[in-house]
């Protein structure tokens, strides 16, 4: 857009440049023709009473009234062309300011024009030796108080055709100046008209009027770089275009672009000269604008960034706390719902579900660890309960083996006696031996039973 927006500034500001200068330049063509047209069409009524001399005053005169811009009018003749009224015939009117203050002038008629005759003068002898028209370059006329003067000359012709005098008509070259100063692009430009070979017609500086007169002359003195001689011999040929050259004015110098253009039939050519500060001093600050708003920009820009980063990612920050607070075993405080649809609000809704899953995870292995807990006291007491159960079965062991003793030993004993004295014993005494006998192994097959019953059941409460 930068770039975009300087060249349409840059081509716009150069477009009104050179719409401005054609404006001008026709603007003053359209006078200069007016001129040309008055002259032409009076010229036609000199040729057709070339025989009426006394009507030549009344066509000058008839000229002033017919154009303002006509300063002063001239028709004269060949040398003795008009013998019976002397060497030189001319009729003269001219405006001359009426010496008030409104700026009013009044028609004047003289019998000369300038200090020496009037067949010496180049407006004069010029349209009379090419048989052309001719614009005179600028003159000073010390009648007019110094007023500078174009003079627009048309040869007279009789019936066969050869030149026989002039119709010369002036024009001031203040109205020519007042559009020039109109001309004006910003408050330092200005307008320059130079003629065919140079000469200044018009220029804001009127002492370089007086003091070059002509532009390569000007050049001359001052040492004028290569661009402007170009400029200047691009006018007098005709050309136009714009160009940017270096201008100096003494202690100052300057950047500015010359846009010139010739006039269409007069061989004139007019330039507007405006510093570059002015014609494209938005052109220029426009860079300085974008900078400024470019780093505030991206000053804001970051600034935001900053504080869209900071926002967007508090909820990350507070989701990293509770995972800390997981991680660390507190589930009491539970995740809230974010509300969000995006990837953060789908990672806090993944982690409320799994802090919620731990939670469930976390009371039912609570649950598990009690009932554990309560398994293992009742595994304590019921392997204390073994071992005092182990204990008495020792001590009943013992017991049994004690009771045990005592039959057996008297089981041995009556074995003894009897394998000893059977022979010698009564069978009432051997009965009561072999009865005694009898009760001791039923009293010790009891205890076996009774011991075969304990450790069966002992067996069963082990592998409950």
């Amino acid at each position: 857009m930068y770039w975009y927006t300087r060249g349409i500034v840059k081509e716009e500001v150069l477009q009104k440049a050179t719409q401005t200068l054609e404006a001008t330049v026709q603007h003053m063509d359209n006078m200069l023709y007016d001129v040309e047209h008055v002259a032409r069409n009076m010229r036609w009524n000199v040729e057709h009473h070339l025989d009426q001399p006394d009507l030549m005053f009344t066509y000058s005169k008839k000229v002033l009234e017919l154009n303002p811009n006509i300063s002063g009018c001239a028709i004269a003749f060949e040398p003795y062309y008009y013998r019976d009224r002397g060497q030189y015939f001319m009729s003269y009117y001219y405006r001359k300011p009426a010496g008030g203050s409104d700026g009013e002038t009044t028609v004047v008629q003289s019998d000369f024009f300038g200090h020496s005759p009037y067949s010496e003068q180049v407006w004069y002898y010029m349209p009379v030796k090419t048989n052309n028209r001719y614009w005179t370059d600028p003159l000073e006329d010390n009648d007019r108080n110094g007023e500078r003067i174009a003079t627009y000359c048309l040869p007279v012709h009789d019936k066969g055709g050869r030149a026989v005098g002039v119709l010369a008509v002036d024009m001031t070259l203040n109205r020519l100046s007042q559009l020039a100063k109109e001309a004006k692009l910003s408050p330092n430009s200005y307008c320059v008209i130079l003629g065919t070979n140079g000469d200044y017609i018009v220029h804001r500086d009127s002492t370089k009027l007086k003091l070059y007169k002509n532009i390569f002359n000007q050049m001359t003195q001052e040492d004028a770089d290569s661009t402007v001689k170009k400029v200047a011999r691009d006018m007098v040929s005709g050309k136009r275009g714009c160009e940017r050259v270096t201008l100096s004015d003494g202690s100052t110098t300057a950047e500015c672009y010359v846009f010139f253009m010739p006039f269409q039939t007069r061989g004139w050519s007019a330039c507007i000269i405006c510093p570059v500060d002015d014609l494209l001093g938005s052109y220029h600050y426009l860079a300085k604008y974008v900078w400024i708003i470019g780093f505030v920009s991206i000053f804001l820009l970051m600034v935001l960034s900053l504080l869209f980063t900071h926002l967007y990612l508090h909820p990350l920050r507070k989701l990293k706390r509770w995972a800390k607070r997981v991680a660390d075993g507190q589930l009491d405080e539970p995740i809230p719902n974010s509300g969000r649809s995006d990837e953060i609000g789908q990672l806090q809704e993944g982690f409320r579900q799994m802090q919620e899953s731990l939670t469930l995870r976390f009371a039912e292995l609570q649950a598990l660890t009690e009932s554990l807990k309560q398994q293992g006291e009742a595994l304590r007491k019921a392997y204390e309960q073994a071992k005092e159960a182990d204990r008495m079965k020792t001590a009943f062991l013992h017991n049994m083996t004690d009771q045990m003793i005592a039959p057996i030993e008297t089981i041995i004993a009556d074995v003894a006696i009897l394998r000893q004295v059977t022979w010698q014993m009564a069978p009432e005494e051997t009965d009561r031996l072999v009865s005694e006998l009898i009760l001791e192994g039923q009293a010790i097959t009891s205890l076996l039973n009774d011991l075969i019953a304990l450790s069966e059941k002992d067996s069963e409460n082990k592998q409950q």
